[in-house]
């Protein structure tokens, strides 16, 4: 059979469809996962870079701040501290770049300089073109020199609110950078400066972009789906591996908090106490003394409780799955609740209700963690509703396990900050009226412990009328 030119020309016009076809689609697919994948490593740089500069910010001294204004107070030891502190963070974290502090200035576009990494570095070390001599755009900044705010807004705000990064990627003549900040308070809960951390962006950059190449396209083009799932897998590796590497830097920043912060604790407490038990504080008219005593173990134990939280936020994120060595019976960590808030609930005037529709019920999760879950929960509860409110403790059996439900009718969170509540360092934006002191990391905790054990747990909340945070344990079995 002979094949005229048209069918030659009508297989060739098929054919031509179809590789045009397998070349669009697989060209959309392909910029799709470029996209996407550019999106998920900004997205977990930025939330890593978010938890690395509230971490670092908890190492700074206020008084030292507070100290430090002008050029001045550049031989002091307290800009000695600053400056180390800063070098510190940039030796252990290979990414960042540049770490500095800044305050506000009467001028709501301007922030004021305190300290700066680079007034630890050396001459060499600062010139970064390497002409051999340090130019005015590669000098550090000195205490109190005025920078401009008015292309940062994040710097105009919400960094003296809470952690948070820019939301691009910056340029100059040192590179490319992501800047985080995170406010630094003093015992009273004011913010008193702001943290910045540069951390080089550009390697994160190129990850997100190495997997598209030339050749990887190539073989999209004549594989297909099979190439598909290949670059599926490889975006996949290398989100692991940029995870793997800013969770190190985390580590590491947590690690230094702990070995700046433990040391100092320990003597001031150890000072308190010998205080304490002083004569002078003995005597009749020693209760002016005993209030500050009082008011200094107050913001030691705040310190260490941030630090007992760390410790504990490190520890779940490595542990993989939770065993119930000593199952908890919900009954004995009812009773338990009752007993422990009682003083706290008759001082506040706020009444505890509980609901055991589950008695008996053994959950898998260890008793020490179970009674753990329900202190944070009902101690969240009563710190955020108002004097004669009711807390209600209601627990009941269901087909996928035990539902242990905390409801209070007290102020409530916002509905666009429930969808981050349970992340680390995350309070609902109108936490700061009704509890200045807090780090974010109680519900994190929880949630992880209940994943962990298999359960599940959700929140509702509404301005004004209350919040009901719920959990699902599976029960333990014969």
């Amino acid at each position: 059979m002979r094949i005229s030119s048209r069918h030659i020309g009508r297989i060739g016009l098929r054919s031509a469809i179809v590789i045009a076809s397998i070349f669009l689609s697989t060209a959309v697919l392909g910029t799709f996962f470029f996209l996407y994948n550019q999106y998920l490593t900004t997205k977990q740089l930025k939330a890593q870079l978010m938890d690395l500069a509230s971490i670092a910010a908890l190492q700074f001294n206020s008084v030292d701040i507070e100290r430090v204004r002008t050029t001045d107070d550049m031989k002091s030891s307290s800009f000695q501290r600053l400056t180390t502190q800063l070098h510190n963070i940039t030796q252990e974290l290979s990414d960042v770049r540049f770490a500095y502090l800044m305050r506000r200035t009467d001028n709501p576009l301007k922030l004021s300089f305190i300290a700066d990494s680079e007034l630890y570095v050396s001459t060499e070390g600062i010139d970064s073109n390497h002409d051999g001599h340090v130019d005015s755009d590669e000098a550090p900044s000195l205490p109190g020199t005025e920078y401009d705010i008015t292309d940062v807004p994040k710097l105009q705000g919400p960094a003296f609110q809470y952690s948070t990064t820019d939301d691009f990627f910056t340029g100059d003549q040192w590179g490319t950078f992501l800047s985080a900040y995170a406010p630094i308070q003093d015992s009273y809960g004011n913010t008193i400066a702001v943290l910045g951390l540069d951390m080089d962006a550009l390697k994160f950059q190129r990850l997100s972009q190495s997997f598209f190449r030339p050749t990887v396209f190539l073989l999209v083009l004549l594989l297909g789906l099979m190439m598909t799932i290949l670059v599926a897998v490889s975006i996949w590796k290398r989100q692991v591996e940029s995870v793997l590497k800013l969770e190190e830097d985390r580590t590491a920043l947590i690690n230094l908090a702990m070995h700046q912060l433990g040391a100092p604790l320990a003597i001031v407490r150890w000072w308190l106490e010998i205080l304490c038990e002083s004569n002078e504080c003995k005597k009749p008219n020693a209760c002016h003394h005993c209030e500050i005593c009082d008011e200094m173990k107050e913001g030691v134990a705040r310190l260490v409780e941030v630090m007992a939280a760390l410790k504990e936020v490190s520890e779940l994120d490595s542990t993989k799955a939770l065993t119930a060595q000593n199952p908890g019976l919900i009954d004995d960590a009812l009773a338990i609740m009752q007993h422990d808030f009682a003083s706290r609930l008759t001082s506040q005037q706020k009444k505890l209700v509980i609901e055991d529709h589950a008695r008996h019920s053994l959950v898998a999760l260890d008793k020490t963690l179970l009674i753990g879950i329900l202190r944070e929960l009902v101690g969240n509860a009563l710190d955020y509703s108002p004097s004669g409110s009711t807390i209600t403790l209601m627990t009941r059996d269901t087909t996928l396990g035990m539902r242990l439900d905390v409801r209070d009718t007290g102020y409530g969170i916002p509905r666009q900050d429930l969808k981050n509540i349970f992340q680390k360092f995350s309070r609902g934006s109108n936490a700061m009226k009704y509890k200045t002191t807090g780090n974010g990391i109680g519900l994190y905790v929880v949630k992880s412990i209940v994943e962990k054990a298999g359960g599940k747990i959700s929140i509702e909340s509404e301005l004004g009328k209350g919040t009901t945070v719920s959990i699902t344990l599976p029960r333990m079995r014969a």
